[in-house]
């Protein structure tokens, strides 16, 4: 009788060890990113039309969620609202066009695998999801100018090194789909 007791007791505290094992641990962060992409830009004066590109660069504000699964093995969620300026350049062809420091507004939202090699040091995969506002100004001769999609999505590779103990250094670098490029971001990431 007094083994069967003491069997169940360990039984149910190992089972309860483990389902308490099974919940990830959740860390949240926050993060200033400067971020910098490259857009096609569609230029026409409703006659003509001709390509060009637009050159965003400008900062991030970032929330992140870390799930610990286990030693090496994390998922990474970020929600992002960014503010910057654009260069668009549409010359050569048969129209041209050409502003500077034209303000944009937006979001983005990114859910990655991380991978940790070690406690200082990892890398992420998957996909983003951006969209931004701008309004681009008509140039001399009315030529009207749309620069990609105001939502485009892709995938996206960071790597992360941890400075100090709440301080990560994050460099990401990925893909956009929707008539643009190169997505690449440095930023500070404090964890809480």
């Amino acid at each position: 009788m007094f083994r069967c007791s003491c069997s169940l007791i360990l039984f149910s505290f190992f089972s309860f060890a483990t389902l308490a094992a099974e919940q990830p641990l959740t860390k949240w962060s926050l993060a200033v990113d400067f971020t910098s992409w490259q857009e096609q830009l569609s230029i026409t004066n409703g006659v003509v039309g001709d390509w060009g590109y637009a050159n965003f660069t400008g900062d991030f504000l970032k929330l992140e969620r870390e799930r610990v699964f286990t030693e090496h093995h994390s998922s990474l969620a970020e929600l992002n609202i960014g503010y910057g300026q654009t260069t668009a350049t549409g010359a050569g062809g048969n129209l041209s066009y050409n502003v500077n420091n034209i303000g944009w507004t937006g979001a983005a939202a990114s859910y990655r695998y991380l991978y940790n090699w070690t406690d200082r040091v990892g890398i992420s995969i998957g996909p983003i999801l951006l969209a931004r506002q701008i309004n681009l100004p008509s140039g001399a001769t009315n030529i009207n100018a749309n620069s990609g999609y105001g939502l485009n999505y892709g995938a996206l590779f960071d790597f992360r090194g941890r400075l100090f103990d709440h301080i990560i250094l994050a460099q990401s670098l990925g893909y956009l789909t929707v008539r643009a490029s190169t997505f690449w971001s440095l930023g500070i990431v404090y964890g809480f």
